[in-house]
């Protein structure tokens, strides 16, 4: 029985890692960025990722503190509502300000320290 070459072993381990990632890919498990800074507020996803303006969108992620009071959520600079009933410090729930329909930078600022951004696509009104 004969062994295979080192550049066999590197090539199957190469296609082992690309099916994967397209794997990964395909599963929805495309992370958002960087893992988040230990006590700093990090959004991991929107959920859904698109809607109209005045509808209402979950925030999940990590770090986002207990107290609404001290938290805003801010999408292309301007203010969402939130929801205080639906605030913990792994997701948040916020409407979606009036804005015209495009893909906007959304992040979440805690006691005054801003999260990594997430992009929420604004859609037109039904």
């Amino acid at each position: 029985m004969t062994r295979p070459s080192a550049a066999t072993l590197a090539a199957a381990a190469l296609a082992a890692a690309a099916l994967a990632a397209a794997a990964l890919l395909a599963l929805g498990g495309c992370d958002t960025g960087p893992p988040p800074v230990p006590d700093e507020p990090y959004l991991s996803e929107a959920v859904p990722p698109a809607a109209p303006a005045g509808a209402r969108v979950e925030l999940r992620g990590a770090n986002l503190g207990d107290d609404p009071r001290v938290a805003r959520v801010l999408l292309a600079g301007v203010p969402a509502e939130i929801d205080p009933m639906l605030w913990s410090d792994g997701f948040a729930t916020t409407t979606v300000p009036e804005l015209s329909p495009g893909t906007w930078a959304l992040v979440a600022e805690i006691d005054g320290v801003v999260s990594n951004p997430l992009f929420l696509t604004v859609e037109p009104p039904p």
